[in-house]
């Protein structure tokens, strides 16, 4: 489908590589609460729990929540913006 012509504020190949970094945006904020959800991880990953890494960002797991929240609907925004809504 081709890039929605109409709305053209901002230069459309922009707007796919914005769209695109969104998306990577929604994949590493969604690892990043994958990692510090002990709800998610369960018992059997336990062991990463206990990892500097782990133990430094789990204070920070609401503000990946609202990251990815934003990332989403961003990408939303721009994917609908750019692409419109599918046929």
């Amino acid at each position: 489908m081709p890039i929605n012509q109409g709305m053209a504020l901002i230069n459309p190949l922009l707007g796919a590589q914005i769209t695109f970094a969104l998306g990577l945006t929604n994949l590493i904020t969604l690892l990043f609460v994958a990692l510090t959800c002990r709800q998610v991880m369960g018992p059997r990953y336990n062991f990463l729990n206990k990892t500097a890494f782990i133990q430094k960002i789990y204070p920070h797991h609401h503000v990946f929540w609202w990251l990815f929240f934003l990332s989403v609907a961003l990408h939303l925004i721009f994917a609908l913006v750019f692409y419109g809504i599918p046929q």
